[in-house]
């Protein structure tokens, strides 16, 4: 019997020998069988073996790959207007799906690495002796941004009524060049303000319809006042008079709606206010003939916004392209136009690479303008409808996961050049 044991652990070196590397070991303890005929000596024991068994390694599975954004540092500067840099300046940055306020180091710099598009940055705070530049729009691959503050002087004067008494409310007013407000502040409650605008150029100073004082709401102004003229001025002037006027409630104007081929569009909602009845917005939507008439708004400029409606949703064509306006009532007729649009598909997927349900996606022209809008189904697949002429687009997916400070935060992105392609978005987390 110790002959066979002997037989038995030359065998399992073979076996050894014979199956290589790409195998696992697998260690059996066997105990031999005697035949009951087989003779053996009173007392002596059977050894048993250890039979070592080479098998094929199981085909390891590949771990979900782990796509990441890129974080390429974005670096903002801002510089005085005699070229030295403005520390503790205080800004409002703009990305895909959120806004935070930053503020500039001793340096005048900084620095971050977002995981999402930068589209735009607001300056919120004026250096001593400067004026608050516009806001700034980032362009496609931009990384380093500089802010320059130009050199501002002041403006004072006072807001009266018409009988030329102080308006005795803290209205808000505002300095433009052109469309772009480069300074806004409050009159004092006796009337009088001062504001900073920039030492080169001229400028129009008017009333923005603002008023907080103790008796009245913040929005009153924009129910109650409205200036009637605009004052030209320039740094350093002082005495301006600027008259208020109380608005009247009798100005009409109609907003039409229509397709690429002059089509009158019906059931679109339009969104429109201030009104006499409500200092908020309303919604009316367009009749058979794509009209909507509104009437007894107020003599100051109201805001007007192309809601969207069933026809956006079902016809195939797009929203316009300068969806949100601010006029003046004077019995016109402001037309919107749609444009057409071609078919985008695609499927968004978690960073595991399961598909993703209930996710917004969103489509950008010029990575300002949003020009197609939809929600993954069931299966992470999406559909939008996007202008033919809005290419190239960037798509973007994005959603969030509990709340407040254990909230967690997903987006992709992809840049979109042909209308042929198809969309595959995989999600990963940002940081």
């Amino acid at each position: 019997m110790l002959v066979f044991g002997s037989l038995l652990l030359l065998l399992s070196g073979l076996l050894l020998w014979y199956t290589g590397t790409d195998t696992e070991v697998r260690r059996t303890r066997v105990e031999p069988s005697i035949p009951s005929d087989s003779p053996t000596e009173t007392g002596a024991t059977v050894p048993s073996a250890e039979l070592v068994v080479r098998e094929p390694k199981a085909e390891a599975r590949p771990a979900p790959e782990r796509v990441t954004q890129p974080r390429d540092e974005f670096t903002i500067r801002t510089v005085g207007a005699d070229g030295q840099p403005l520390a503790d300046v205080t800004m409002d940055i703009t990305l895909e799906s959120k806004q935070f306020p930053r503020r500039t180091d001793a340096d005048g710099v900084f620095r971050f690495a977002p995981e999402e598009i930068v589209r735009r940055i607001e300056v919120r705070t004026r250096p001593r002796g400067h004026a608050r530049p516009p806001p700034r729009d980032v362009e496609p691959g931009e990384r380093e941004i500089t802010i320059e503050f130009e050199r501002a002087g002041p403006v004072a004067g006072t807001i009266v009524t018409a009988d030329g008494k102080p308006l005795r409310v803290r209205a808000g007013l505002e300095a433009r060049r052109g469309d772009v407000v480069v300074a806004r502040t409050s009159a004092r409650a006796d009337g009088t303000f001062r504001l900073f605008v920039p030492v080169n150029g001229r400028f129009d100073i008017v009333l923005n319809g603002r008023v907080s004082s103790k008796s009245t709401s913040h929005w009153a102004g924009e129910r109650f006042f409205y200036t009637g003229e605009v004052k030209n001025v320039t740094a350093g002037q002082e005495g301006v008079e600027l008259q208020a006027h109380p608005v009247t409630f009798d100005r009409e104007l109609n907003v039409q709606v229509l397709g690429p081929d002059d089509e009158p569009q019906a059931g679109i909602l339009i969104v429109f206010g201030p009104t006499k009845e409500e200092p908020g917005y309303r919604l009316i939507p367009t009749d058979e003939s794509g009209v909507v008439r509104l009437t007894e708004l107020p003599s100051r400029p109201i805001g007007l916004l192309y809601g969207g409606g069933k026809a956006h949703d079902t016809s195939g064509l797009g929203r316009p392209a300068d969806p949100m306006r601010r006029v003046m009532p004077r019995g016109q007729t402001e037309v919107f136009r749609l444009r057409e649009t071609v078919r985008v598909v695609g499927t968004v997927y978690r960073p595991d690479g399961s598909v993703a349900p209930s996710v917004k996606v969103d489509a950008w022209a010029n990575l300002v303008e949003i020009v197609g809008r939809a929600r993954t189904d069931g299966q992470g697949r999406f559909e939008l409808r996007v202008p033919v002429d809005a290419l190239p687009i960037q798509v973007t997916a994005s959603y969030g996961r509990g709340t407040g400070y254990r909230r967690k935060r997903f987006s992709a992105s992809t840049r979109l050049r042909s209308f042929s392609e198809r969309v595959e978005l995989k999600l990963a987390r940002q940081r």
